[in-house]
């Protein structure tokens, strides 16, 4: 194996030892995007199951502010994610596509959602207010 030979593993001599593809980017930043994402997702399903719990019940303020703190960490995270994952395709050859998009209209979608809920919740539901329109 001669180290001109361009490839996508690392060379065996130690004057090649940074890759040669110009698509490479390294593991530790994939391992980061896919942690923040996967915490991500996480946080997003903890906020959505503490909100449809939110429905009913004496302490549903309590609750949904939880689950719109829970869905605004969801977002940061994946902003997060995204922000690496850019920083780490940055200089290559790399292209993004359909998901890439889709990552950052979840995360102004998901961001929303949190805030709606923070709104729900300091809402006053109080028969006196006028934000009922009961009169």
């Amino acid at each position: 194996m001669s180290c001109a030979q361009p490839q996508l593993r690392r060379a065996a001599c130690s004057a090649c030892a940074v890759p040669v593809s110009p698509l490479f980017v390294p593991t530790a930043i994939w391992d980061a995007t896919r942690a923040l994402m996967l915490l991500a997702v996480l946080a997003a399903a903890v906020g959505f199951a503490v909100g449809l719990s939110a429905a009913g019940g004496a302490a549903w303020r309590a609750r949904a502010r939880v689950a719109g703190m829970a869905m605004l960490l969801a977002g940061a995270l994946a902003l997060l994610g995204l922000a690496v994952c850019t920083a780490g395709a940055r200089g290559t050859a790399w292209h993004f596509s359909w998901s890439y998009i889709l990552g950052w209209v979840g995360v102004v979608l998901i961001g929303s959602a949190g805030l709606f809920h923070l709104c729900a919740a300091a809402k006053d539901l109080s028969p006196e207010s006028s934000e009922t329109g009961g009169g």
